[in-house]
């Protein structure tokens, strides 16, 4: 019952994402979503790559960094499932024209090439586990789609998943979203 409840609370999130106006510090945003993400109770080795020359956005940091917590709260689960002793997470900063750029990579199970088109899906999940409802891709993209970025991931079955969040520089064109 009360994951239900958990369910229908995220799910209720979702419809509707009004981000703050503010500045968002990414490399903030990436050092508070690794203290609060899976990877704090593991023994899988994180590594932020700060290369950043310009590192701050218009949005608002506290749900961007709950975007990063979901995905790399799925890295740290796609380690886990591979079950290899030598799990890494890395999250490169950079700039890349007018943008910042977050890539997040781990060395997990990787995801297989026909399930790739729905993992931004709501409810698609490739986890089989009662407690994975297939809703934190999605709601990762809501958040970065709502800030006029973007999302994308690639991935090798058995070896490797990345993904790359884009989102504007501050004094960028940002075209705020009224609902994601």
């Amino acid at each position: 019952h009360e994951s239900m409840d958990s369910l229908s609370k995220k799910l209720e999130q979702m419809k509707s994402i009004n981000p703050r106006h503010g500045k968002i510090d990414i490399l903030g945003c990436v050092e508070a979503a690794v203290e609060r993400s899976k990877l704090r109770f593991s023994d899988i080795g994180c590594e932020v790559r700060n290369r950043l020359c310009r590192g701050v956005s218009d949005g608002d940091s506290d749900i961007v960094t709950e975007a990063l917590i979901n995905i790399l709260n799925n890295a740290a689960e796609a380690i886990e499932e591979k079950g290899a002793g030598d799990g890494r997470v890395l999250v490169l900063l950079e700039n890349e024209d007018d943008n910042v750029v977050i890539t997040v990579c781990d060395n997990g199970c990787g995801i297989k090439r026909r399930q790739m088109r729905y993992i931004f899906n709501v409810m698609f999940s490739t986890k089989q586990s009662a407690v994975n409802w297939g809703i934190g891709l999605s709601y990762a993209q809501k958040i970065i789609l709502a800030h006029s970025g973007s999302i994308y991931a690639k991935s090798k079955f058995g070896e490797y998943t990345a993904v790359q969040i884009t989102l504007p520089i501050e004094g960028g064109r940002v075209k705020w979203a009224q609902k994601a």
